[in-house]
């Protein structure tokens, strides 16, 4: 660091400021629309009274930054001035300016005393840096006011005390956008102005469409007056998943989870606790939900009792309408500099977004993902990049069922409080590659804290976190305009039973790329309805089935190729066991049209059957072609019986013995439906499997 003492002249400073368009001129005339903002607390209260900015400090354990919401590019020019007046308190404590500040932590100070000392320091993390530690200057007025300055341009930061240059510092980091007053503890001081010279970072604002963007505090069955967290509301939009603080049995306060459910008319029913094993004695939160609502990602590690472990992430499964005591989740070299963290795992459960900070940090906490290696093991974080990341603090990551879209709250962009919501899209497969954050608008962020936006499906609504000067946190339902939304989803969602005795059965669902067979995603149907939901995104065609041991898999396929908006759709999936005389309906059979040539897609359908047979050497099976009624018999008869050996032949190269398969040709004789609309004759042809 360059260090030089010059002497500098009133006009000088003058002059450089008026090259730079004023920005913040706070006079306290009224305590409408003020820069700084009048507070009340029990140790501290700053007021405006007769054009004075009055803050009175009573505490000795904390000193307190009074931000202006003005916002200024830590690389641009900038000239920042107060006049201001010890009144009391302990005169050997500082008072004056704090800039480039993004929190309490992270801040640089320009501080004079009530006996005639300054100094200049910096406080990283908590850990202070003084330049020169306090020095005695005759040019500190102990009894009025002084005029405190700093003007930066481009490296160089020069500190003025009425009107005369005391230090030249260059390279000082910058931690933030913010500027504002500082005082230290037990102290009372006069402000009678505060001023910014500076050219104003924008706020990069979203298109929103032109409507009414909905935004309400949710009602009492949810809201009370402590502190609900983290909402995580379930795809299909009808649980909302909380944290509470509450206070244990131990007498400590910590968080346990609740959860709410829509009535019929869509309101949000008194919420209940989650009761244990997942809430216990320590500090319990949930994560995420998957889209089948059967499995939660939870904070913290527990013990085979349902006692708390220790710090990290668990995952737990819902059986027979009661969770299990959560497993442990590894992240590969994981490790976390920050006291605390978030994560959100996606609604494909294969990719683990977290805000931590590490040692390739860019301020405070990032944006980092993980990704999926088995069960119980994710991948170590990768850090999303810069344009996602700040020299800020980034909380509360959600990334959007699309897998694109990501929301998270940062306070080291421009914005309206101290946290504001942002979304950006991700643009291609490294992960680091994220177009420009938006500020999701003023209609939504709030003038204090918002964070831990979460959105079902269809993305119409959202909720989040927000502060206001009345409560610490409350969760809001927001409406998303149409620019803020992810990309068109469909919602699919049925119910897996026994197709000859309609019983509920707990399957497994997993769908694929048709055209890559590339696994994507599974969900688990519920063990006492039956019901199961996935998500599946735009621009593929997707193959999905049931599965149960002693079932043959059932498969369906859906082409979301085209898709522009949210679609819901119900599939049923009826299982068949394997007995003798099953029939199993192929429906993922793809042939060139009025041929019987197999197209690729057809193949992982096909492999499935194969593996069927290859695992029940014993077993025998028809293969049955069938037709609608367009054409003559003659030829539909000829077109099953085609395809029917298209199917046998593909098996027989695939290893399996022709002797244990006979293809069968039955053209348009036993429809399934009757022939009266294309939608019937589409169900009507078909390929069939008969177990012998």
């Amino acid at each position: 660091m360059i260090k030089l003492f010059l002497l500098s002249i009133t006009f000088v400073i003058y002059s450089y400021s008026q090259e730079l368009p004023i920005l913040v001129n706070e006079e306290f005339s009224s305590s409408e629309n003020a820069f700084l903002k009048e507070v009340t607390a029990d140790t501290y209260n700053a007021k405006i009274l007769n054009g004075i900015y009055k803050i009175n400090f009573s505490s000795d354990k904390y000193w307190f930054n009074f931000m202006t919401s003005k916002y200024i590019k830590p690389s641009d020019n900038f000239v920042i001035e107060t006049k201001i007046k010890y009144i009391g308190g302990k005169n050997g404590y500082g008072f004056g300016l704090v800039f480039g500040n993004i929190n309490y932590e992270n801040s640089n100070y320009f501080l004079v005393t009530g006996n005639g000392f300054y100094k200049i320091m910096s406080s990283k993390k908590g850990v202070d840096n003084e330049y020169d530690g306090w020095v005695e200057s005759s040019l500190v007025k102990v009894d009025s006011y002084n005029v405190i300055r700093i003007e930066k341009t481009d490296d160089l930061y020069k500190f003025f005390i009425n009107g005369t240059l005391v230090e030249t510092l260059d390279n000082i980091e910058i931690y933030g956008f913010n500027q504002g007053i500082s005082v230290q503890n037990m102290i009372n001081v006069d402000v009678e102005y505060f001023k910014i010279w500076a050219n104003e970072t924008p706020i990069n604002l979203a298109k929103t469409d032109k409507m009414r963007v909905l935004k309400e505090p949710l009602s009492d069955n949810v809201n009370t007056e402590g502190m609900e967290k983290s909402p995580v509301i379930s795809p299909d939009g009808n649980t909302l998943f909380f944290n509470r603080e509450v206070v244990s049995s131990s007498g400590n306060k910590n968080d346990d989870i609740y959860y709410s459910e829509k009535d019929n008319n869509g309101e949000w029913m008194p919420s209940k606790s989650i009761g244990s094993p997942l809430n216990n004695d320590g500090h319990n939160g949930i994560v995420s939900v998957t889209t089948d609502n059967n499995t939660m990602i939870i904070m913290n590690t527990y013990n085979e009792d349902g006692t708390q472990k220790g710090s990290g992430l668990s995952i737990t499964n819902k059986v027979n309408d009661k969770w299990e005591v959560p497993k442990d989740i590894s992240i590969k070299d994981f490790y976390n500099r920050a006291n605390f963290n978030e994560y959100m795992i996606s609604a494909d459960g294969q990719i683990l977004v977290v805000a931590l900070e590490r040692d390739d940090t860019y301020g405070q906490k990032d944006v980092y993902v993980c990704f999926k290696e088995d069960e119980t093991t994710f991948s170590a974080p990768k850090n999303l990049g810069s344009v996602v990341n700040t020299i800020g603090n980034e909380v509360g990551p959600f990334l959007a069922p699309d897998l694109k879209t990501l929301y998270y709250s940062s306070d080291g962009l421009p914005g309206y409080g101290t946290n504001d919501m942002y979304m950006t899209r991700r643009l291609d497969d490294t992960w680091t590659n994220w177009s420009e954050p938006v500020n999701l608008g003023p209609s939504i962020n709030s003038t204090e804290w918002d964070a831990y936006l979460t959105l079902d499906a269809s993305g119409e609504f959202a909720y989040m976190n927000t502060s206001t000067p009345d409560r610490d946190l409350e969760i809001i339902k927001i409406g998303l305009p149409l620019s803020l939304r992810p990309e068109a989803l469909c919602l699919v969602k049925g119910r897996v039973y026994d197709s000859k005795t309609n019983e509920t059965l707990d399957g497994i669902v997993s769908y694929k790329d048709i055209k890559t067979n590339e696994q994507l995603g599974t969900a688990n149907s519920d063990d006492i309805t039956g019901i199961y939901q996935i998500i599946l995104t735009r621009g593929r065609k997707y193959s999905f089935n049931a599965s149960k041991d002693g079932y043959y898999p059932i498969s369906q396929n859906i082409d979301l190729t085209n898709i522009n908006e949210y679609k819901e759709i119900i599939v049923d999936l009826p299982l068949t066991l394997i007995e003798k005389n099953a029939e199993i309906l192929l429906n993922n059979l793809f042939f060139d049209y009025n041929k019987a040539n197999l197209q690729s897609e057809s193949f992982p359908e096909l492999n499935q059957l194969i593996e069927f047979l290859s695992s029940n050497p014993d077993k025998k099976i028809d293969i049955i072609g069938h037709t609608d009624d367009k054409g003559s018999p003659q030829y539909n008869k000829k077109l099953s019986q085609d395809r029917a050996n298209s199917v046998m032949q593909y098996l027989i190269t695939q290893g399996i013995d022709s002797k244990r398969l006979t293809a069968k040709g039955m053209g348009e004789q036993i429809p399934k439906l009757p022939n009266t609309t294309d939608e019937n004759r589409e169900k009507n042809r078909r390929v069939e499997v008969k177990i012998k």
